[in-house]
C-alpha cells in the first residue's frame, strides 16, 4: 500500500468487541474456530482536525474470522486461517496489521487474507516450519481521495537441527511480492531473505539465544517512492549478524 496509508499517523485508536467461538472439534486432531472483531473508531482530537488533511471522519471495521487447526505427528501442527476485513480495516491484511489495529486513513473497501504455517517433527532430531501468506485489498478508498488495490504474497520455511536439547542450528529463506494499482498506476516488489543461525537454551521450547546471519535483498524499483530498501536508501540487499535472545515469564 502508499506509504501515507500505512504511516503510524494513521493508527488510531479503537473500542473493540469481539465474539469467538474457539476448538469446535472436527475430528481427531481437527478444530475450528470462528470469530469477528468490531473496532469503534476513537480517534483523538489532534487526528479529529489532522493538520494538512482537515477535519474528517474515521471509518469503524471490521473482521471475520475463520481458522482450522490440526495436530501432525503428535507434536507438529498446522493452522489455516482465512480473514475477511471491511471498510476501516480493509487494508489489515496486504498490510500485515492485526485485526485489532485500525487504520485511520482508510474510509471504505474490503479485503481478505489466506494463511497457513505450521511446524512438523522430521524425527528426533529434525524439524520444519512454514508460513505462507496471501492477501488482497479490493476498491479501498483512503480520506485523501486516494483510490487503491492491492496483494501481497509472501512464504517462509524454516530447518532446526538439534545437536543436543540445549544447542540447535537453523537455516530459513523467506520471500515476498506485492503489487498495488493506486489510482490508476501500477506498481511492484519483491525482494527475499536467507538466515542461518546457531542456538542455545536450558532446553526445547525453552527461551534461547542466538547469534545469527541473515542476507537481505529487496528489488524496490517500480515502488511508488523508487527507492532501494537498505543502507540508507542506497543498496538492494545487505548482511545483518548479530545475536538474539527470547525470553518470558
Amino acid at each position: 500500500m502508499g506509504t501515507d496509508t500505512q504511516h503510524s499517523k494513521h493508527q488510531i485508536n479503537a473500542n473493540n468487541l469481539e465474539l469467538t467461538y474457539d476448538s469446535l472439534p472436527l475430528w481427531e486432531g481437527g478444530s475450528l474456530a470462528l470469530g469477528y472483531k468490531f473496532l469503534n473508531a476513537d480517534p483523538s482530537a489532534d487526528q479529529v482536525d489532522e493538520p494538512g488533511s482537515g477535519e474528517h471522519d474515521y471509518s469503524d471495521g471490521h473482521a471475520f474470522m475463520v481458522e482450522l487447526n490440526q495436530a501432525v505427528a503428535g507434536t507438529g501442527f498446522n493452522k489455516t486461517v482465512l480473514q475477511y476485513y471491511v471498510d476501516g480495516s480493509a487494508a489489515q491484511g496486504v498490510l500485515m496489521g492485526a485485526a485489532d489495529t485500525l487504520n485511520g486513513n482508510v474510509k471504505s473497501g474490503s479485503g481478505y487474507a489466506i494463511r497457513n504455517y505450521g511446524s512438523i517433527p522430521l524425527g528426533d532430531r529434525w524439524d520444519l516450519s512454514h508460513a505462507i501468506n496471501y492477501a488482497a485489498a479490493d476498491s479501498i478508498e483512503t480520506w485523501d481521495n486516494d483510490q487503491l488495490d492491492a496483494t501481497m504474497f509472501g512464504a517462509s520455511a524454516k530447518l532446526a537441527y538439534h545437536w543436543s536439547e540445549i544447542t540447535r542450528t537453523y537455516a530459513e529463506v523467506g520471500y515476498f511480492a506485492d503489487e498495488k494499482t493506486e489510482n490508476g498506476a501500477d506498481y511492484d516488489r519483491s525482494g527475499s531473505k536467507y538466515t542461518v543461525a546457531q542456538a542455545w537454551s536450558l532446553g526445547r521450547n525453552q527461551p534461547e539465544l542466538r547469534l545469527y546471519a541473515s542476507y537481505f535483498d529487496s528489488d524496490n524499483d517500480n515502488w511508488s517512492d523508487s527507492s532501494h530498501a537498505f543502507e540508507g536508501d542506497d543498496s538492494d540487499d545487505t548482511w545483518v549478524v548479530g545475536v538474539q535472545a527470547n525470553v518470558w515469564w
